[in-house]
This record gives structure tokens, sequence and C-alpha cells, in this order.
């Protein structure tokens, strides 16, 4: 039985996300927050659960929320 979850992203999502936390001088645990968000928002369900998930992470906005958004320090 395999456990943990492994998640695959596309070069250009990652660059993205990359380039917004360095921008906003993010946290590692805000730009890890951004890349689930994204990640949940790519996913389908049946009923819209994990795009809920994924805008109550980063914003009503979704991931283009990052650009306004304020970046925690820890």
């Amino acid at each position: 039985m395999k456990s943990g979850v492994f998640v695959r992203m596309d070069a250009e999502t990652l660059a993205r996300l990359a380039e917004v936390a360095r921008a906003s001088g993010a946290s590692q645990s805000f730009l890890m927050a951004a890349i689930a968000a994204d990640w949940l928002a790519r996913m389908e369900t049946t009923d819209g659960g994990c795009e809920a998930a994924a805008k109550a992470l980063v914003g009503a906005g979704g991931v283009p929320a990052m650009r306004r958004a304020r970046p925690s320090r820890d």
C-alpha cells in the first residue's frame, strides 16, 4: 500500500508561483499553501469542494489573489 500524496505540477505553474512569492517576499509556508491551492483548484470534483478549499487558502480570487495577499512572516 502506498502512503502519502505525490503531486506533479507543470514547470510554468511552479515558475509563476516562485516569481510571485519572490516578488512579495512570501514565506515558505505561504508558497506551499499557494502550491497546494493551485493543485486543489485543478482537481475535478462533483461538489466543488476542492475548488472551495483552494480559494480559502489564498483568498476569494484563487491563486491570482496571491499578488494582493500579505504573506505571513514565520
